[in-house]
């Protein structure tokens, strides 16, 4: 796909109401291919509604393809990522090799076996290597993500000259120390957006959101 354009599109199955919904998707895929577009697809959540829109996926990720009623319409080239929101990782997902029935029942391995490949995306708490040892990479993937959600949702703090961020020591020291936060990524984009920063130049103690707030998300 190298040299050729791009159009990347975005949707949530868990905000999905029916198949109708999802043909509608399928449509705008194909308009992408039609303009000659590669279409890049982020199919996110997609094992929620008790894995529901595994099926729905069997044709298209085999043969670029998707039904409405008796018709069949290509794609065309066409990349889907799909992104889970209920198993923490994709040997948790992937019951093929177990006794599920339920997971055989809604065509999970017929899925798992379209598959290209995978990637498990760490959150901002440890956990064990496979070899057993202390994940210390956490406290990177925790700075990274407290720097976006600032940048995202605070970029006054940001000196627009130095690019450095108006964060007090301590309040740094707390992310990144932590013991575990709740939800993840999301608990730590909670925690900046709760916090008093829409007039303040400057992320400090003060700014912190309450002790009763704080127990929503961080241990």
């Amino acid at each position: 796909i190298f040299g050729e354009e791009r159009e990347t599109l975005e949707w949530n199955l868990s905000q999905m109401p029916g198949r109708d919904d999802l043909l509608a998707a399928f449509e705008q895929i194909r308009d992408a291919s039609v303009r000659g577009r590669i279409p890049i697809v982020f199919w996110d959540e997609f094992d929620t509604g008790d894995l529901q829109w595994l099926r729905e996926f069997l044709a298209p990720m085999q043969d670029a393809q998707y039904c409405a009623g008796s018709l069949s319409h290509p794609f065309g080239k066409v990349i889907f990522i799909f992104a889970g929101g209920t198993a923490a990782s994709f040997q948790q997902f992937d019951r093929s090799r177990a006794d599920d029935r339920h997971f055989r029942a809604v065509k999970g391995p017929d899925f798992v076996s379209r598959l290209r490949g995978y990637i498990n995306i760490k959150g901002p708490n440890a956990a064990a290597t496979p070899a057993g040892e202390a994940d210390t990479s956490h406290l990177i993937r925790r700075a990274y993500l407290l720097r976006s959600v600032i940048a995202r949702a605070h970029p006054h703090l940001i000196d627009p000259v130095s690019g450095v961020a108006s964060v007090s020591p301590s309040v740094i020291r707390g992310f990144l120390c932590a013991g575990s936060f709740h939800h993840g990524a999301r608990s730590i984009e909670q925690l900046v957006k709760m916090s008093d920063l829409a007039a303040s130049q400057h992320f400090g103690v003060a700014q912190v959101p309450s002790p009763a707030m704080l127990d929503l998300h961080v241990s």
